[in-house]
């Protein structure tokens, strides 16, 4: 519950009980995109799915929740509707979740019109 975690040379979360490496492997996202499942741009909103390396299931029961989608306006900023911040227990879970996001967005735009 609460662990820290890496993803691994294929893409997939591993538990990080050392702090010093845990810290160098976050510290290093910047020059890499292995933990950005997706960045999509709909109209002024990006969509956004990320690896959080921070188990996110609080709660304790179940498998840790590390990664999430949230939408945010282009030019910054969360956007206003929080029904689209979703987590997720795999990566092709955070796939396919930031893919009916996008939709979700496009819809809502379409509906805006």
């Amino acid at each position: 519950m609460g662990g820290n975690y890496i993803l691994d040379g294929g893409g997939e979360p591993v538990e990080c009980v050392d702090l010093m490496a845990f810290s160098a492997w976050y510290g290093s996202r910047s020059g890499r995109t292995d933990w950005i499942v997706g960045k999509t741009v709909v109209g002024g909103y990006e969509v956004s799915t990320v690896f959080l390396a921070i188990d996110h299931n609080f709660g304790g029961c179940g498998a840790p929740i590390l990664w999430e989608t949230m939408v945010f306006h282009a030019g910054g900023g969360y956007r206003e509707a929080g029904d689209h911040t979703r987590r997720y227990t795999s990566r092709s879970d955070a796939v396919r979740g930031h893919a009916e996001v996008v939709a979700e967005v496009v819809l809502g735009m379409e509906g805006s019109s």
